[in-house]
């Protein structure tokens, strides 16, 4: 509720550039998608660019245009989401992506 709180509190002030920190950490998967959905709406109707950071590979999917990933501090890959989620060329990117549990079915 207060990721939520904070992000409406901010959206008032008609920001062009939300910076979003983790927004969706310390919650459960069903509010992750729930905060997701209304800061993309957010974004549709005030027309915000926003600036997320985190660790979690499924929101930063569910959100980007652009991914930057950093390791260290470093640049290891920049470009179109759909691009490095795809096809990415870091090392360290491949790393990362084939560390997200996959579900499958039998």
């Amino acid at each position: 509720m207060n990721q939520r709180a904070s992000i409406a509190i901010t959206m008032l002030l008609n920001p062009s550039i939300l910076l979003a920190d983790e927004p969706t950490s310390a919650l459960d998967v069903a509010v992750q998608k729930q905060v997701v959905d209304e800061m993309l709406k957010l974004r549709e109707i005030f027309g915000a660019a926003i600036i997320i950071v985190t660790h979690d590979i499924s929101v930063a999917a569910a959100m980007a245009d652009t991914v930057l990933v950093l390791k260290e501090g470093r640049m290891m890959e920049y470009g179109p989401a759909k691009k490095i989620f795809e096809s990415p060329e870091s090392e360290y990117t491949k790393l990362l992506l084939s560390a997200v549990p996959k579900l499958k079915r039998k």
